[in-house]
Order: structure tokens, then C-alpha cells, then sequence
């Protein structure tokens, strides 16, 4: 891939401005993953397909590894933590299978882990160890093109602030889970505090790639809209906030999306409403009052309607709709 990248796609020599096509062959998203899995014969709940996709992500070779005769749980066992599972080494393998010398991409892809939410370039530059050979600039680059990372501009940013992201899923569980080799199975991992704080990045992680189906959700196929995360640092008299995706619209409007995710009906607190009243307020204040602020909500099992719901949520989103 680096040498397809360098020589052919952005070369200036005999092959510059001749390229007819590029194809750039993403995942599958949930709506073609669940439709593989059904074509194999393999069930699964919604929860569980959130939990696959979380892991393994949309690749459908990863997919088609998969036997229908066993259960998800035991699928990812079978791949990831058997003596001879088919993707215990895809890690160390794929990568140096894509650029000529991958140490530097490796050391970039770590150096990202240490912060689920993204690093900026600054932040990247304190933690990425450097191997012999291979600017940053370089290095990110190719990740993004070949989809293991990706960049956000936050809001009201410009392009020197933008954030690197982790976006596969299973280099985020590998580097997260697999690779100090610390647990015998999925299960004993799905058991812990931190799978479930992972769940909550992971769940991030699932929507994002999922922007558009939330866009149609919110009706804006005929409004134009960009997508952004904000970072409200705090001072000695605020406390500080970060929206991990806002949607500014033509019409004036910005919705501010929460991902949830629970393996049951998400509930809001009492607790959970007054910490986002509060920062809706505060940013409502930064940005003014010609801007309407909508909170939406978007949950793997739904959300309780209770009285906090119903006066915090303009719009909830449900895994089924990542689906459609």
C-alpha cells in the first residue's frame, strides 16, 4: 500500500494523471454485516451484533471466518483466543502486510490508544516513539487511507487542531484486550469494569462510522449539516465538558449527540439530566442564542421514558436504526 500510495496514486512521474478509477473498499456497516450473517445461517441477538461489530468490526473476511453452528461469544473465542485461532496474529501480520516497514505505523497506532477520544497532533508528538525512518506526517496519512484511523476538526477549529482517531474496531479491542494477553476468553473479559467502560468508547467508536444513518434519522438528507466533536476544557470556575458529536445544521440548528451504550434500557438520572442540562446551557451560551440546541440520544436497548427523558431528549436514535 505505501508503494501503491507514493508511486501510483500520488506519483508525479510516467503514471501521474492516468489512473482511470480508485476504488477505496470500506467495511461493511451493520446494515451489510447483519445481512452476511443472516446469508451464513448465523443468529444473533442485536446486542450481540453490536458486541461482534465492536470487536471485529465490518471486514468480511473477519465475518466469513465465522461458523454458524456456534454462538457469537463462542465465535470470537474460537478467532481470537484458541490455540489456533485464524486472527491471534492478525495484528503483527497486517500491517507490515500493507507498508514496507510498519514499525513506524505501529508505534503511531499505540501512541493513539492512550486516549480513547483522540489525540492531537501535539499530543501525538509527547507519546509516539519514533522508530528509524518515516515522518509523522507520512505515517498518519497512510493509516487514514488505508482506514485504521481517522481525523475530526472540532468545532470551530481549524485544521491544525484536528484530532486523530482509532476507527478499527479490532485494533481498538486488541490493543485494548489481546495484546498483553491477559485473559483466557471473551466472556472473562466481558465480565470486567473495564470491557464496560471500553463498551462505552467501542459504542463511539460503532456510531461515528455510522453518521449518516443518524443524519437520515434526525431528516437531513436535504439539509446541509456537518458532523464535529467539541472540548470544553473548564477553568477554576466551570467545570470542563467534551461533546463527542455535534451536528451543525444549515437551519440553524445543532444537535448534540450522547452515545449510551448498556446491554438493557439506558435510564436517565437525575444525576445524569442536571450534568447535561448544565453543559447544554454552557455551550448554548457560547454559541448564542440564534443556534438551537437538540439533544439526541443514542442507545443499543433504548432509553426509559421517564420524566428526565422527556424533558432532556428531542430525538432518540436505537441500534435498529444503525441498521437501516
Amino acid at each position: 500500500a505505501t508503494w501503491m500510495l507514493k508511486n501510483v496514486v500520488n506519483g508525479k512521474g510516467g503514471l501521474h494523471n492516468r489512473i482511470s478509477q480508485t476504488i477505496f473498499l470500506k467495511p461493511f456497516l451493520l446494515k451489510q454485516t447483519k445481512e452476511m450473517l443472516t446469508g451464513m445461517g448465523i443468529k444473533s441477538t442485536d446486542t450481540q451484533l453490536a458486541e461482534l461489530y465492536m470487536v471485529l468490526g465490518g471486514v468480511p473476511y473477519y465475518i466469513s471466518l465465522l461458523n454458524k453452528n456456534k454462538s457469537i461469544y463462542q465465535n470470537i473465542d474460537a478467532l481470537l483466543f484458541a490455540d489456533n485461532g485464524k486472527l491471534i496474529n492478525e495484528y503483527q501480520n497486517l500491517l507490515p502486510s500493507l507498508f514496507a516497514d510498519a514499525t513506524n505505523h505501529l508505534s503511531a497506532l499505540l501512541a493513539l490508544s492512550s486516549k480513547w477520544k483522540g489525540l492531537s497532533r501535539n499530543e501525538l508528538t509527547q507519546v509516539y516513539k519514533k522508530a528509524d525512518g518515516g515522518g509523522l506526517t507520512q505515517i498518519l496519512k497512510e493509516l487514514e487511507q488505508s482506514g485504521f484511523i481517522t481525523t475530526y476538526i472540532p468545532y470551530k477549529k481549524s485544521k491544525k487542531d484536528t484530532l486523530f482517531r482509532i476507527s478499527d474496531s479490532y485494533i481498538l479491542f486488541y490493543l485494548k484486550f489481546l495484546k498483553r494477553n491477559k485473559y483466557d476468553s471473551f466472556l472473562d473479559i466481558s465480565k470486567t469494569g473495564n470491557y464496560r467502560i471500553w463498551c462505552g468508547y467501542a459504542f463511539e467508536n460503532l456510531c461515528l462510522q455510522h453518521i449518516d444513518n443518524i443524519q437520515n434519522v434526525l431528516g437531513l438528507s436535504k439539509i446541509k449539516s456537518s458532523a464535529s466533536t467539541y472540548l470544553f476544557k473548564g477553568n477554576k470556575h466551570e467545570a470542563g465538558f467534551q461533546i463527542d458529536l455535534l451536528i451543525e445544521r444549515a437551519d440553524n440548528v445543532i444537535n448534540i449527540c450522547e452515545m449510551k451504550y448498556h446491554n438493557k434500557e439506558f435510564i436517565i438520572d437525575k444525576k445524569y439530566y442536571l450534568h447535561v442540562k448544565n453543559y447544554i446551557a454552557k455551550f448554548q451560551e457560547i454559541v448564542g442564542n440564534k443556534v438551537a440546541i437538540h439533544f439526541t440520544i443514542v442507545t443499543a436497548n433504548g432509553t426509559l421514558n421517564n420524566e428526565y427523558y422527556r424533558e432532556l431528549v428531542n430525538t432518540e436514535i436505537n441500534f435498529s436504526d444503525l441498521c437501516k
